[in-house]
């Protein structure tokens, strides 16, 4: 298997020799350039050189070469993305040659609630498979697996020139099937970096056969819930494993079960020394997306006109989905995934807010604009090429600012409420009702336009409160929009009377109305409605949520394109914006916007000051765990735990092999490495390539980083590898995965001490 690696490694170098050469220039361009403290999210060809050197000062003790490398296994081939359906998903380790997978419990969430009922309950109770015949499947999950990442942005403008009137679509497929070649069963993608001022190409080779190995109970893996959620201090065992499975000839097909355990061409080791204050550290993972390269007016946008009304949204759907799980057991395990996910995207946000404003973010990238203009100005160079880039943002954003409200609100209110679909049941009658050619609406159109309504009604008896629970709190936001920024005709209809201030009662009366008028409820009604003649329906109101719905949708199209047209100025403005920004700026721009390809990060191991007269020391411990336990979920710490501490303790035994040298068992600790959503299960290296932990979280006071990075306040949260062999080894007897692994065995500390 080695020497077919190998050998498309070379096949690779070759191509990669033809058709790069002229991309060293951009390279040395970009990277020679430091980057400020502990920020940067790392394309791994950029380890080398100055970038490299700076973290070899910090501690690193790896050459360049082991963290890519175009002829041999290097550290991106031990790293895999993980995909989960159609969405997101995060990021894991290879940590043995058998394809066992290291990864948070909420990267493996979806896994486990599409394994679970309530009569196996793997979520409450956790999931452990003693053989590899007892791995289960892994409901829509694969793996890519980053075998290169190569520059071809000059390579993309040479061969533009040669295909004279190709588009750009046309000239990458191009450039994608030139490489293909050499990487069969891969997926090649080329990405954007840098505003558009550089390409890379990256190759996965895909995996399509995952199973779930073990993860332990949401009491150990979600311990703190959403209370924790994005806090410090953490106590919280996020991990879980999972396995990749391929063909025996090595094909990453779907599910067989012929299929066998993968061979990766790299796995990580696994360090039980632990790490101290100060000690350097780095994460390989697949930040999603971050926004630092955005202008002011982006911010402000974001902050004043966008990041309410996706709050507001998605709380609501939150709330509608908590009482569902509150009154049916097998709701609450069907949507535990996405309750634990939209909660993350409303803390996530409500995060973003408060940093905008208790930081002034807008304020403070406003200021750097300022000096980036005046350094433009004192050049007639800069002023042609970067001159018009801030002037066409700032219209773009004020293009924004006008529409941007009635969209986000009009869009989240009508995709985040089933109800609205459901109403659309009533659209072939509302279409013959203006339909001058249709002179009668037919018995077999009205029985079968009410048989759709009553099987709506019985769908919906099942989730009644959770649906208008929903509603309300969209309404609610409908109504609280500044009265210039409404949407025509919405609140004369939620609120004729103009009753003032109490929105959530105008809501719930509107609601109430509903349930008794509407036709989607209202049976009778409705069938006498479609009974009568058409001139007499014609004169009947419309159904008050179908009339909601058209409004909505009316505004959306009225607001839509002077919306969409801010999109064209930005995109044609950033390029310049971006480029300026890293020649003007120097240090803290050398490094691209995160968009889910693989990234490296280094920090160090610190705690944070998050307000005057605090600080949070970076470690917490197995004692932090029992002190938070209440008995009630989340905080309700498994009897399984205590009952194994307790009788360690009454045998005079130590509760772990894996205590620290203060007798502790460290649960989770804190670092400056630059991550964002998707870093979600990278691993946490120390200098010399060994995993120490796994990440899983950012702090609250951080999350605004990925608009604008401060080293600061910004940090990551990860649990301890040592935390992780205990619960599953020692707590959970899973010692059949613990073999799997390779130990660095030694008496002395790992020499990152």
């Amino acid at each position: 298997m080695e020497q077919n690696f190998i050998q498309s490694k070379k096949n690779t170098y070759r191509l990669f020799l033809l058709l790069l050469i002229a991309t060293f220039s951009l390279q040395t361009q970009l990277f020679a350039q430091k980057t400020p403290d502990d920020s940067g999210m790392w394309l791994l060809p950029q380890i080398k050189g100055s970038v490299h050197a700076e973290m070899v000062s910090k501690g690193l003790r790896l050459p360049s070469e082991a963290f890519y490398d175009s002829l041999k296994p290097a550290l991106n081939d031990a790293i895999v993305r993980i995909n989960i359906g159609e969405g997101g998903g995060g990021t894991g380790s290879f940590i043995s040659s058998q394809g066992l997978i290291l990864t948070n419990h909420h990267v493996g969430y979806d896994a486990i609630a599409s394994a679970s009922s309530v009569a196996s309950n793997y979520l409450k109770e956790g999931f452990f498979a003693n053989t590899l015949d007892d791995e289960v499947i892994a409901e829509g999950y694969y793996l890519y697996i980053p075998t290169a990442q190569i520059n071809v942005t000059d390579s993309l403008k040479s061969l533009q020139n040669s295909l004279e009137g190709f588009s750009e679509r046309d000239v990458r497929d191009s450039l994608i099937a030139l490489f293909s070649a050499n990487y069969p069963d891969h997926v090649l993608e080329i990405d954007d970096y840098f505003g558009g001022n550089a390409q890379y190409l990256a190759v996965y080779k895909i995996i399509r056969d995952v199973r779930l190995v073990f993860a332990p109970p949401s009491a150990i893996g979600k311990f703190g819930g959403d209370i924790d959620n994005w806090m410090w201090p953490r106590h919280t065992g996020d991990f879980s494993f999972l396995r990749a499975y391929v063909t025996p000839d090595g094909k990453g097909t779907t599910y067989d079960s012929l299929n066998v355990p993968y061979i990766p061409a790299k796995h990580l080791k696994i360090n039980t020394f632990g790490v101290e204050p100060s000690d350097f550290v780095m994460t390989l993972g697949f930040p999603g997306s971050t926004y630092r390269f955005e202008s002011s007016y982006a911010f402000n946008f974001y902050q004043n006109h966008r990041n309410n009304y996706i709050i507001q949204s998605y709380q609501s759907v939150l709330d509608g989905l908590e009482m569902s799980a509150k009154i049916n057991d097998s709701i609450a395990v069907a949507n535990a995934s996405d309750r634990a996910s939209i909660a993350n995207t409303v803390k996530y946000f409500e995060g973003i807010q408060q940093g905008f404003k208790q930081y002034n973010v807008v304020e403070r990238r406003k200021l750097e604009e300022d000096r980036f203009e005046e350094w433009i100005a004192i050049d007639s160079g800069r002023e042609i090429d970067f001159g018009l880039a801030i002037p066409s943002l700032k219209k773009a954003y004020d293009i924004a600012n006008r529409s941007g409200d009635k969209i986000y609100a009009g869009v989240y209110t009508l995709r985040n409420n089933d109800i609205f679909e459901a109403v659309s049941i009533l659209e072939p009658f509302y279409t013959f009702l203006k339909t001058d050619s249709l002179k009668k609406f037919s018995k077999n159109q009205r029985n079968a336009l009410l048989d759709q309504l009553k099987t709506y009604a019985n769908l919906f008896n099942k989730n009644e409160q959770a649906t208008w629970n929903t509603l309300k709190g969209h309404l609610v936001m409908l109504l609280s929009m500044p009265d210039s920024l409404q949407h025509n005709g919405v609140s004369a209809l939620l609120n004729p009377t103009k009753r003032e201030g109490n929105f959530e009662f105008t809501a719930q009366e509107f609601i109430n109305e509903l349930k008794k008028e509407s036709l989607l409820f209202n049976h009778k009604k409705a069938e006498k409605l479609f009974k009568k003649s058409k001139s007499k329906a014609k004169k009947e109101p419309k159904d008050k949520l179908y009339q909601l719905k058209e409004l909505l949708e009316n505004s959306l199209a009225d607001n839509r394109p002077v919306f969409s047209s801010h999109y064209s100025l930005v995109g044609a403005a950033t390029p310049a914006y971006v480029k300026g920004f890293m020649e003007f700026s120097g240090d803290s721009t050398i490094y691209a916007d995160a968009n889910f390809t693989l990234r490296l990060s280094g920090g160090r191991i610190t705690g944070y000051k998050p307000t005057d007269g605090v600080y949070f020391t970076p470690f917490t411990t197995l004692e932090g765990v029992l002190a938070k336990d209440s008995g009630l979920e989340p905080f309700d710490v498994p009897t399984e735990l205590k009952n194994y501490i307790a009788a360690k303790k009454s045998d005079g035994e130590p509760i772990s092999t894996y205590l620290n040298e203060n007798g502790e068992l460290i649960v989770n600790f804190l670092s400056t490495n630059d991550i964002t959503g998707g870093n979600s299960g990278s691993p946490v290296l120390n200098v010399d390539g060994e995993v120490v932990g796994v990440a899983f979280d950012g702090n609250i006071e951080g999350v605004f980083g990925d608009y604008y990075f401060d080293t600061e306040l910004k940090r990551m949260i990860s649990c301890d590898i040592r935390y992780i062999l205990f619960v599953t080894e020692e707590l959970y007897g899973q010692k059949r995965l613990t073999d799997e692994m390779d130990f660095v065995r030694t008496e002395e500390p790992s020499p990152s001490k």
